[in-house]
């Protein structure tokens, strides 16, 4: 046994446990299989130099996400402003909401995950323009550059202007570019960038907002830390069981807004410790092998700006932020293998654990419109939809949820229950589908079972006024029927 294979048996024995204290499963190979596919990503691509590719990727992929990002801050922002209207629903009042904000997000699902996108980007760009030769490179990555930092100034995100300045001083630094006599010059500019989005945010800069949120998330997290420290709340399970550690006047969020500290909270402190000891022990297998050294300053400052984007966010658990890593991370330890064998393995459980992750995806996405088309009260696409949801993932929790909402909606109680019972066989603490469990007994006359499901879902989320009211409305009719006369 090689010197290093004892460690595999321990951490094999810490994983079991902390798949056993998961409460929802499904979260947990969920969680799994998105770790497992950029790891095995990671080992596809340390075999290729990708910096041959990576300059026309960067290139290609910035003139598509920064003009849509444009286009969107000035011509679908408006639109929609004038096409929605406020009173219509969840998803207009929402959309509005964010679109009043004036932050953009282009292609992504978050401002702040857009932002760190664009700040890999323009660490990237700015490299290839200090390395072109001729003038129409040169004025061409010029204008990616600007662009760049108009959107990066669009999406308003302070974390974004901190993640690129650190990026940026310190490609500058490992490179010997910046002489220190011209360090105050360089981090009077970045300052600069860095007022000015907080001029465009400055309600919430002067309140402190961004800093609230997160200084309550990480103490939420912190809670479920020390709840079980050492074997965690269960991989993936961090989203389903925050809502018990949320005191009444703390920010709600399903991130802990650390990556640290929520793979934490999921894994426990043990794992992580062998995890690193492992990585300790295979150190010699993960030498980077030498090559220019340019391009492994670019690559390393880069990995520095998604270090720092995992201490104020979740990061790798965002996949667009993991595949950067992973590209910079392989480049950093690229090592050429002859084992064709290996290759080949290496490929098809690559291939596999991404369908997977697809799969998911797919379903999350038909949820997603489900839910759109039950805000609008359109009952037969939203079924449809999570139909077609179920099909692919079948235990896709918020899909199960609404097609049993639909069902109670129209009536149909049996087929309700049904969806409801699947939903709490996932996961049983469910707060929506215990509060329809609810419903149902008392539907039923089953008031001891109505209160017993109805206080489940307050216990969930006692900041749900809905929950709390229907618990309390139990509650009472319960004591007002015992103490009726006769009784």
């Amino acid at each position: 046994m090689k010197k290093s294979g004892w460690i595999y048996f321990p951490a094999a024995f810490f994983f079991v446990i902390n798949f056993a204290v998961s409460e929802t499963k499904i979260l947990f190979f969920s969680r799994l299989l998105h770790f497992l596919f950029f790891i095995s990503l990671f080992f596809l691509l340390r075999r290729f130099d990708l910096n041959k590719i990576l300059k026309a990727a960067v290139a290609g992929v910035s003139v598509i996400i920064f003009s849509y990002g444009v286009f969107q801050k000035f011509f679908l922002f408006p639109h929609y402003l004038k096409s929605l209207s406020p009173g219509d629903n969840f998803y207009s009042q929402a959309l509005i909401t964010r679109i009043k904000s004036g932050r953009i997000f282009s292609i992504f699902a978050l401002p702040t995950l857009y932002a760190i996108v664009c700040a890999v980007l323009i660490l990237f760009i700015f490299h290839y323009l200090i390395k072109s030769r001729g003038v129409k490179n040169r004025a061409g990555w010029m204008i990616l550059l600007l662009l760049g930092l108009f959107n990066l100034i669009l999406t308003q995100s302070f974390g974004g202007i901190l993640y690129l300045s650190a990026g940026i001083m310190l490609y500058l630094i490992l490179s010997g570019i910046l002489d220190f006599k011209f360090l105050a010059p360089a981090v009077m500019a970045l300052v600069f960038f860095f007022f000015l989005v907080t001029g465009l945010r400055f309600s919430e800069a002067k309140e402190l907002e961004p800093v609230k949120l997160r200084v309550s998330n990480w103490k939420q997290a912190v809670r479920m830390i020390e709840v079980n420290p050492f074997f965690g709340q269960g991989l993936g399970n961090y989203e389903s069981q925050i809502s018990y550690f949320i005191l009444p006047d703390e920010a709600r969020s399903i991130y802990a807004h650390n990556f640290i500290l929520q793979f934490t909270a999921e894994s426990g402190v043990i794992f992580p410790f062998f995890i690193l000891l492992l990585l300790l022990c295979c150190r010699k297998k993960l030498k980077p092998r030498d090559y220019r050294k340019n391009e492994k300053v670019l690559h390393i400052s880069a990995l520095f700006i998604l270090l720092c984007y995992n201490l104020i966010d979740i990061g790798f658990y965002f996949f667009s932020a993991a595949v950067v890593g992973v590209v910079c991370l392989s480049q950093v330890y690229r090592r050429s293998v002859e084992n064709k064998r290996g290759f080949k393995l290496n490929m098809a459980l690559t291939f596999f654990l991404g369908l997977f992750l697809a799969a998911g995806n797919f379903s999350d996405m038909y949820r997603h419109r489900g839910d759109f088309w039950l805000n609008q009260a359109d009952y037969t696409e939203a079924g449809n939809n999570y139909g077609i949801s179920l099909k692919i993932n079948p235990y896709n929790i918020r899909s199960l949820a609404g097609c049993a909402y639909i069902q109670y909606h129209n009536n149909n109680i049996p087929r309700c229950e049904h969806y409801v019972d699947r939903a709490l066989q996932i996961l049983p603490g469910a707060g929506f589908a215990n509060f329809l469990a609810s419903r149902i007994a008392y539907k039923r006359k089953q008031y001891l079972r109505a209160l017993y499901y109805a206080g489940k879902a307050r216990e969930k989320n006692r900041l749900n006024l809905q929950y709390k009211r229907w618990y309390d409305s139990i509650e009472n009719n319960l004591q007002a029927a015992l103490v009726k006369p006769g009784n």
